[in-house]
């Protein structure tokens, strides 16, 4: 999925741009105006008016055009787009990703007093390349980037762990049960099990610590999609897993303690 952050909006002198470029784009796919605008669930005479640089999109409607054509929004309306400079972007070599090669760092890290300003930089190449990078073995090619999770929603998975996680261009890609990293807008950065419905287009995110509810969020809250590959941990996940449930049985135990007090008074 490209990058595409939520502070780029269409100025006046990149309205043409715009347009020809998803113009261009959808010629390229052998897609009619209707096919296109029924993907993105806009009527085709919008989409014939973006086209004309008539009118703009909103910003969830630019967001799901890119992720559409697979494009960063960067490009989609800043570049004049041909042959070249598409087969360019597709196999450039300066992009904000690390292939995995023998003996070289190939996994970049977001930690979270990083997260913040990662979000905020998903279009900024440069910021990407100034993560921390470190090598994990055996890992195919990329992209890979690894995410510091906090809180305790996937335990035996505790706060602090690092998970390792390829990149994911489609939501179709998403296999039904497996576990996620998402760049969201409302939540941040979030990390679940994932259960996808391409019908209504949306994402349920399950907790691997039941006590947590499932939450629901749609494709447009997403900015990217990264599948689980590995973790780091700094602790034995089940010592730490048993601990986590003997503090939990002494909290309830407390409050039961307290509720037989309470009841105890107010019989006396």
């Amino acid at each position: 999925m490209p990058n595409n952050s939520t502070d780029l909006t269409l100025q006046p002198n990149l309205n043409m741009n715009f347009a020809d470029n998803i113009k261009f784009l959808r010629l390229k796919a052998g897609l009619s105006q209707l096919q296109i605008s029924e993907k993105l669930g806009i009527p085709r005479t919008t989409l014939g008016d973006y086209e004309r640089g008539h009118t703009e999109p909103n910003l969830d409607t630019l967001i799901q055009i890119a992720n559409l054509y697979d494009i960063s929004i960067e490009y989609l309306v800043k570049k004049k787009l041909n042959d070249d400079l598409l087969r360019s972007y597709i196999n450039r070599d300066d992009q904000a990703h690390t292939l995995s090669e023998p003996n070289t760092p190939n996994v970049e890290l977001v930690p979270v007093h990083a997260e913040a300003g990662y979000i905020e930089s998903l279009q900024d190449p440069e910021y990407i390349k100034e993560l921390p990078r470190f090598s994990i073995p055996k890992l195919k090619k990329g992209p890979f980037r690894g995410f510091e999770i906090r809180g305790d929603s996937m335990l035996p998975i505790e706060s602090g762990t690092i998970v390792i996680c390829v990149s994911i261009p489609k939501f179709e890609d998403i296999i039904a049960g497996n576990t996620y990293v998402l760049i969201t807008k409302e939540n941040g950065i979030v990390y679940k099990r994932i259960v996808p419905n391409h019908k209504t287009k949306k994402l349920a995110l399950h907790s691997d610590n039941t006590i947590f509810p499932m939450v629901e969020i749609s494709y447009d809250e997403v900015f990217e999609i990264w599948q689980y590959q590995a973790h780091i941990a700094y602790h034995d996940p089940k010592l730490n897993y048993d601990q986590w449930q003997d503090d939990k049985l002494s909290d309830i135990q407390k409050s039961l303690l307290q509720i037989e007090k309470k009841l105890n008074k107010h019989t006396d």
